[in-house]
């Protein structure tokens, strides 16, 4: 059907709304944003367009640095990124850096590339916290949360522009501090498990990992040039305006796509179209060039669409595959990191040869076509169907039949933990069921409630074990509950240590004993 349920949306809305962890991100973005628009001015210090492309080049070369060394070190990182004083000092680490610019600017100098870089260190640490949260989620709630994140992002950045200027400076700057703490917020029992090293990445990987890199670079020429041709440099701050709407326009519109469709859509379809659409896009914006407002207003709205989807991808990859979420962001992240400072690269030598407008076109519309290229045949479409589609039962955690007495509708339970014998009786599959069978299946449901109870299991430790005894394998609970496939092993282990059993052989005989 071309529409969810409404039910099936209210559900997802109640699953995501409350989780404001997921909104710490939205804090990294409104700072980036604010930080590189070329519209800051604190204490009297501007930084205009040459001081905003070291701040940007410098920052992100080192939170690429930082992230391939995440990635490398994965499993010492995963822990430090558990300890709550470690992500804040991250947060807070950006925000000195930030201090540092504003402070140093006019002196320059290596202090001054020394803010830039704890601006990069600190926000990989932030960006690698909010990924590990992300990975929970499904192919739908990924897309929503994402599009949310940058709408959230954009109106902190309006927000930050338009207050009085004795609160602006420092509402910005504690930015970077505010997101890793609003990233904290997170259930103890929630918490990751440490990840399997044996994991060999698959061939398509490293495809995807190689075309995000050359997805950045196009974007950035786009961007970086513009200030060098327009005609009009002071229409700058204007033509950003326009491109925070589009973004706007285009984020909602996501998330309202992500509702739309139902839970077993191919949202790897979804995700393609998107990156072959930028492909095309850019390539139009290549052939009017950078002396045009249009292609920067535009260029902007599409850039959140790129991040959108690369973000989308490494959370599904990481989800898909049950390996470190930070190794698979380390590098992949840091790919197309790498791929916005070569876009860069490009525009500071335009400034420094004095390259003519032609030239710069050339080389714009090459990488365009570059861009679609690797849209064909790195991005398959196949290998994005893979990375989105609902997890299944895999050689190793396989579903297995029912426990106990079986009912298609025992998903209207909501879990254990509930008024099993009222929702039972109003299930719309247990009223075709004889009078016997229907008083047969309740009373299983009320044994698994009391067998919750006496375990004294935890609201998700029900879910799980609700999703245990109808069959699920872990990585359908995973997908069913947003949570990460490790954290449901973890929770498995826990309700098995919690009732006593090691199996779900014994889990039946330990329900059937509370008949």
């Amino acid at each position: 059907m071309p529409w969810s349920s409404r039910s099936e949306m209210l559900s997802t809305l109640n699953k995501l709304l409350p989780n404001v962890k997921y909104l710490g991100a939205a804090f990294w973005v409104g700072y980036l944003l604010v930080l590189y628009g070329c519209e800051v001015n604190f204490f009297g210090i501007t930084l205009d367009d040459a001081a905003v492309s070291v701040v940007y080049v410098v920052s992100n070369a080192c939170f690429a640095l930082a992230l391939l060394v995440v990635g490398a070190q994965h499993r010492r990182f995963h822990q430090w990124l558990q300890v709550p004083w470690f992500v804040f000092g991250m947060g807070l680490l950006a925000t000195v850096g930030t201090v540092l610019v504003f402070a140093l600017q006019p002196v320059g100098g290596l202090w001054y590339a020394l803010g830039a870089a704890l601006i990069g260190v600190g926000t990989s640490f932030v960006a690698a916290k909010a990924m590990l949260q992300f990975t929970e989620l499904g192919p739908r709630e990924v897309i929503f949360m994402a599009a949310v994140v940058q709408v959230g992002g954009m109106m902190l950045d309006y927000t930050v522009l338009s207050v009085s200027w004795m609160v602006q400076p420092w509402l910005f700057f504690v930015m970077p501090a505010l997101a890793a703490a609003v990233l904290l917020i997170e259930p103890a029992d929630e918490r990751h498990e440490m990840p399997d090293d044996s994991w060999q990445p698959p061939a398509w990987l490293w495809r995807v990992v190689i075309g995000v890199l050359f997805f950045a670079i196009p974007v950035s020429i786009c961007r970086a040039c513009f200030p060098l041709f327009s005609d009009n440099v002071s229409l700058l701050v204007d033509y950003r305006r326009i491109s925070g709407f589009l973004i706007i326009l285009f984020m909602v519109a996501m998330g309202l796509l992500a509702l739309r469709l139902p839970k077993d859509a191919r949202f790897g379809r979804v995700v393609y179209a998107i990156i072959l659409v930028v492909s095309f896009v850019y390539i139009g914006l290549s052939v009017i060039g950078p002396q045009s407002g249009l292609v920067m207003a535009i260029s902007g709205g599409v850039n959140a669409l790129v991040s959108l989807c690369v973000w989308v991808l490494i959370a599904r990859i990481s989800f898909k595959s049950g390996a470190s979420v930070l190794r698979v962001f380390g590098f992949g992240y840091a790919s197309y990191t790498f791929g916005a400072i070569m876009g860069w690269a490009v525009a500071f030598v335009v400034a420094a040869f004095g390259l003519s407008l032609e030239t710069v076109l050339a080389i714009m519309v090459v990488s365009a076509v570059v861009m679609l290229l690797v849209a064909l045949f790195l991005f398959r479409q196949q290998d994005l169907h893979t990375m989105m589609e609902p997890l299944q039962g895999t050689l190793d955690d396989q579903e297995t039949e029912p426990l106990g007495v079986a009912c298609e509708g025992c998903s209207h339970a909501e879990g254990a933990g509930g008024d099993l014998a009222a929702v039972c009786a109003a299930c719309p599959s247990a009223v075709v069921l004889r009078s016997a069978e229907a008083e047969e299946y309740t009373a299983w449901r009320r044994a698994c409630a009391l067998a919750v109870q006496n375990a004294q299991l935890s609201l998700r430790e029900a879910e799980v074990f609700d999703g245990m005894v109808r069959g699920l394998s872990a990585r359908a609970i995973s997908d069913e509950l947003c949570i990460s496939y490790n954290t449901t092993r973890n929770h498995i282990q826990h309700i098995y240590v919690k009732c006593g059993i090691h199996s779900k052989d014994e889990m039946q005989d330990y329900i059937r004993s509370f008949v």
